[in-house]
């Protein structure tokens, strides 16, 4: 049980990261898209 919940924590910690990046390169794209 406590494996489990370890599992689900590092996967929420995975996306929470990849949402974190996927917004910086959202916010940086544009401006590379104007030029």
């Amino acid at each position: 049980m406590k494996e489990k919940e370890q599992e689900k924590s590092y996967v929420n910690n995975f996306s929470t990261i990849f949402h974190i990046f996927y917004h910086l390169c959202l916010f940086k794209l544009p401006t590379f898209a104007i030029t």
